[in-house]
């Protein structure tokens, strides 16, 4: 979990920074399309605006199956750990030769 917490972290410090950085650079990119294709160039920005609020609904169910696999993979991880605990005591107090007879 808490390299789930730190992932969140960076990538949290990463779109900050891209936030900012991505403004510009369709600001730059959009000029340039308007100079070298004309104002047909808009049409296309238009299209990438339209479709942004089914993106912003692809985003959010992504986001919803990538919570319900996160469930999935701590039950899993719980698991996995009570059983090399198991183990552990096992060898521990030298039971392997009792649980090979059974």
């Amino acid at each position: 979990l808490m390299s789930l917490d730190t992932e969140k972290l960076v990538m949290a410090s990463i779109m900050l920074h891209s936030s900012w950085a991505t403004i510009v650079n369709i600001v730059l990119i959009v000029g340039s399309l308007v100079m070298v294709i004309g104002p047909a160039a808009l049409a296309g920005v238009g299209v990438v605006f339209a479709l942004m609020p089914l993106t912003a609904r692809l985003a959010q169910k992504m986001q919803g199956l990538q919570r319900q696999s996160t469930r999935y993979t701590d039950e899993r991880i719980k698991v996995l750990n009570e059983v090399l605990q198991g183990i552990r005591i096992i060898k521990f107090y030298s039971w392997e030769a009792a649980f090979l007879r059974r």
